[in-house]
């Protein structure tokens, strides 16, 4: 830089350094804020999406466990209707044959038996000690029906804590029941 006199000459020549601040978008701290901004909108898109993963998850898993409780329940709300008027009939034979002993036994039964149905059909998991009750109840009446055609025992370790451990609601039930209708009782000869 120099100066001009008025008449027409120069002054000595002086050197002056500054420098020009480019724009506030051009500056590495707004690249740097930028990068971090943009990370931040990534770690928290990819967050939501986890997050929506999550919970679309447990719906899925709280609405097939519901659906399980509710099969659970409708296999125990839906007792054997053969099994009921085959009872029923049962105990009509008893008072027709004369034989109220027999006939007054086979009702207290079948009638604790159905209390402990309905006592538990609302719920979807039971103490193994209340399934072998309920399948002793069972087992008993139909001995009345069969007479000697049918023996049955069942052992347990009964220390081993069966009320403590939980098995869906009338799991067992059908199974024994199918087996005496479909395996023991179209056999001529005695089972144990």
């Amino acid at each position: 830089m120099r100066a001009g006199i008025s008449n027409g000459k120069w002054g000595p020549q002086s050197l002056i350094r500054f420098q020009i601040a480019p724009p506030f978008y051009r500056t590495w701290w707004f690249y740097l804020m930028t990068f971090a901004g943009f990370l931040f909108i990534v770690f928290f898109f990819i967050r939501k999406q986890i997050s929506l993963a999550e919970k679309k998850q447990l719906e899925k898993n709280r609405n097939e466990q519901k659906l399980v409780e509710l099969q659970q329940k409708a296999l125990a709300g839906n007792l054997n209707p053969h099994f009921v008027f085959n009872s029923l009939n049962s105990i009509q034979h008893f008072i027709n044959s004369h034989q109220p002993d027999e006939a007054n036994d086979y009702l207290a039964k079948f009638s604790r038996l159905m209390r402990m149905h309905l006592n538990a059909a609302d719920k979807s998991f039971i103490p193994v000690q209340e399934e072998i009750n309920r399948l002793e109840y069972y087992l008993s009446l139909e001995q009345m029906r069969f007479g000697d055609k049918l023996q049955w025992k069942i052992n347990l370790d009964r220390e081993n804590g069966l009320t403590e451990i939980e098995i869906p609601n009338m799991i067992i039930q059908p199974f024994v029941e199918n087996a005496i209708w479909h395996g023991i009782m179209p056999s001529e000869k005695m089972v144990r």
